[in-house]
């Protein structure tokens, strides 16, 4: 029993280092996840520019996605997008981002992006957009390249990374955003 407590606070502390050194809050620590094959997800609002960090243990969400939804898919879209408008990520409750992490990965796995991006593809991102003439879109896309199993990528590149994604979109799907 202290073994694993020891193990517990060493991925804990693990985690905060990666997270603070690149630029992420800590309170999000998961240390199961700290020592496994880790997938991140990168959620970002574009109208105000809120950004978050989710982090599931590679076995955790292929077995959460293998799970079949509870909603359909377009409730699934509507529940996640007002939770990303809402930054629901706020809350301090560990349920409330359980919730959202589910959402999460039931709508990465309903799309197109989830059967073209390979499973080394550690990064994933889904931006909420709003526009006056189609209301609220979802837009998953992986990053380019593969990345730190374990780390996420620095926000500051994250940002950049987001940017660039906004802009092409703006210029080739202008009605995709306010």
């Amino acid at each position: 029993m202290i073994d694993n407590e020891i193990s517990d606070a060493a991925r804990a502390s693990t985690l905060r280092v990666l997270l603070s050194a690149t630029h992420w809050n800590h309170r999000l620590e998961n240390p199961q996840a700290a020592s496994q094959d880790t997938y991140f997800w990168y959620l970002y609002d574009q109208k105000s520019a809120w950004v978050q960090l989710l982090q599931f243990a590679r076995d955790e969400a292929d077995r959460i996605m293998a799970t079949p939804a509870a909603e359909n898919r377009e409730a699934i879209c509507s529940c996640l997008g007002q939770i990303i408008q809402m930054h629901g990520n706020d809350s301090d409750g560990v349920a409330q981002m359980q919730l959202l992490g589910t959402l999460v990965l039931w709508y990465w796995q309903g799309t197109q992006t989830h059967l073209v991006t390979p499973k080394e593809a550690r990064h994933r991102f889904i931006v909420r957009y709003h526009s006056e003439e189609e209301g609220a879109l979802l837009r998953p896309f992986a990053s380019p390249f593969g990345g730190d199993v374990n780390c996420p990528i620095p926000a500051e590149q994250v940002l950049d990374m987001l940017h660039t994604v906004v802009e092409t979109d703006r210029a080739n799907h202008p009605e995709w955003i306010g």
